[in-house]
């Protein structure tokens, strides 16, 4: 696995100790502080700048795959917890809580709706490339390095100069396969592993509200409110809708189900949700049966 291998291999090491909480907008702003200082760089006819720029986006790039190397072991940390976590509470409180807020909202939620990486890939890449094909740039630019002291001869300074070119080219080519896909998966691979815990674990004892009521009085604002998104999502413009009708096909939606039924008591609640006995089963999952009406509103 990559991951394991290039800790410590090709990737300049910047002592990166940051919470989990910022690294979203931290992997943002490194890739796109990146692209700004190259294509301010390249659109100006300073060669100092142009030098500096190229020093300023390996460090960018370097300090980005260690986030997201650090990401990666978060997610695999939360995956190693889990398993010896024996309450169905602990299970659904740490993936809500725990890992909803210090993963998905911190880098999960923030680097998807950027999009950093593959929207500033191609301009990052293309400037870098230009720069490399052209000589008597490269000359100049090494000349300006050895003036700045990154080195003791035009010549060293040339070729570091190019090796920091491709090397930043190569990260950005492979970025999306080696880390971001990996993190994907690695996400995929805890998820479903603590739905088939929280699976386990209810199974064991069928009081499933008596199990997860203590959850609900941990969960934030923001995840009631995700839960009654959820409902209304399954409503649409119907006022009552069954089990069959919920078209469960992922974990989140399996999960959702379970609290749904147990929020629905709830005075806030727009939503009423009756038990009709027994369990209606679809794509692997189990879930009661089930009634959603919504609430009439009051006049």
């Amino acid at each position: 696995m990559l991951f394991e291998q290039s800790v410590g291999k090709n990737v300049p090491h910047h002592g990166v100790k940051r919470s989990c909480c910022i690294i979203g907008n931290d992997i943002y702003s490194y890739v796109f502080n990146t692209y700004s200082s190259l294509k301010v760089a390249h659109e100006s006819g300073s060669v100092y700048e142009k030098m500096s720029a190229v020093y300023s986006a390996y460090d960018n790039t370097g300090a980005l795959i260690n986030l997201l190397q650090m990401v990666y072991h978060n997610v695999k940390h939360y995956f190693q917890m889990q398993i010896d976590m024996q309450d169905v509470n602990q299970v659904l409180a740490s993936h809500f809580n725990d890992f909803g807020q210090k993963v998905i909202e911190a880098y999960i939620r923030p680097l998807k709706i950027k999009d950093s990486v593959p929207k500033y890939r191609v301009p990052i890449q293309s400037v870098l490339r230009n720069w490399a094909e052209d000589d008597a740039l490269l000359l100049a630019m090494a000349n300006a390095a050895l003036q700045d002291k990154r080195g003791d001869s035009v010549e060293k300074c040339r070729a570091d100069l190019l090796r920091k070119i491709f090397w930043i080219d190569e990260r950005y080519d492979n970025m999306e396969h080696d880390y971001l896909d990996e993190i994907d998966a690695q996400v995929r691979r805890y998820t479903r592993a603590a739905t088939q815990k929280v699976e386990n674990l209810t199974n064991r004892d069928q009081n499933v509200r008596g199990n997860l009521n203590t959850l609900l009085t941990a969960l934030s604002r923001n995840r009631r409110a995700a839960i009654a998104a959820y409902v209304q999502g399954w409503l649409g413009d119907a006022d009552i809708r069954y089990s069959k009708d919920l078209g469960i096909r992922d974990d989140k939606g399996y999960i959702m189900s379970l609290l749904a039924v147990l929020t629905s008591g709830e005075p806030a609640a727009g939503y009423q949700i009756q038990e009709l006995g027994g369990a209606f089963n679809e794509n692997g999952y189990s879930i009661p049966q089930m009634q959603i009406c919504r609430k009439e509103k009051k006049k």
